[in-house]
């Protein structure tokens, strides 16, 4: 069951939520739970593909996993910062984080695998 921790789904509704992860399976999941709790949800498979799609869609918040093939969600992260610096940041990753002085001023972080609510105050954030 889904829960809406601090905002309606119809204030979710008007956040758009540009998702990166290069597993397919993990990315369709998340971006159908996102969906159903509210957000509208674009999915890119790598940092390339966000970086397009940042060019030609306006998005409230970037979250990428970290590690993927090519340019990784930290670059990815700093490229969002530098062309849109209203866009918040959440990184995700199945291991630890410790390149913080890397990351845009205000970025996030959850750990892989996330807790619903936790991925959803962070959004909501």
């Amino acid at each position: 069951m889904l829960t809406h921790p601090s905002h309606s789904s119809s204030a979710r509704s008007e956040r758009r939520v540009l998702l990166v992860d290069d597993n397919a399976d993990l990315a369709e999941l998340t971006a159908e739970v996102l969906t159903l709790a509210g957000f509208a949800v674009l999915v890119a498979w790598s940092a390339d593909e966000a970086i397009e799609m940042l060019a030609e869609h306006h998005v409230d918040v970037l979250f990428s996993d970290i590690n993927m093939p090519g340019a990784s969600g930290l670059d990815l992260a700093r490229a969002t910062n530098a062309q849109r610096p209203h866009v918040r940041v959440v990184l995700t990753s199945g291991r630890s984080f410790d390149d913080w002085e890397r990351a845009p001023p205000g970025t996030a972080f959850i750990a892989k695998p996330y807790v619903l609510q936790d991925l959803l105050a962070l959004l909501d954030g």
